[in-house]
């Protein structure tokens, strides 16, 4: 078991590696709840039931976020006028502002789980983002 244990961790970190690929600066350690592998959160950082609960529910309350994000998204590039320069800026900044919605979301629900974090699973999210070189984010109790 601690075998799995470790792997599990090890596994953990380098998803945090990958989807956080460096830009140059630091970035948030984001958790990435409503993911592709909510199960690889439980297991690193050894979820209780109680939270296992909760991460299952924001992760589907994110996964629906992110769904309206899409057809908002496809709206926006099947209807926004794209036939001059000015039109196609509109239509970026349009976008970015729906792509700030997504992040600023996710990221009140990764919060959402650090909050229920005992003091040892914190530790482990602080140890985790500092090898991957990313920015904790602070507990909202």
């Amino acid at each position: 078991m601690n075998l799995q244990r470790c792997r599990n961790f090890i596994l953990f970190a380098l998803t945090l590696l990958i989807s956080n690929i460096t830009t140059g600066q630091e970035q948030d350690c984001t958790l990435g709840i409503g993911g592709k592998d909510t199960s690889l959160i439980v297991q690193v950082f050894q979820l209780n039931q109680e939270q296992q609960l909760k991460l299952e529910e924001w992760s589907g309350e994110y996964q629906l976020m992110q769904k309206d994000h899409r057809d908002r998204v496809k709206k926006l590039f099947d209807t926004h006028p794209q036939e001059t320069p000015s039109e196609l800026l509109k239509m970026s900044e349009k976008f970015a502002l729906l792509k700030e919605e997504l992040v600023t979301a996710s990221k009140a629900i990764d919060q959402k789980l650090l909050g229920i974090f005992n003091e040892r699973q914190y530790m482990r999210y602080i140890e985790l983002c500092e090898e991957v070189a990313r920015r904790p984010m602070q507990r909202t109790d």
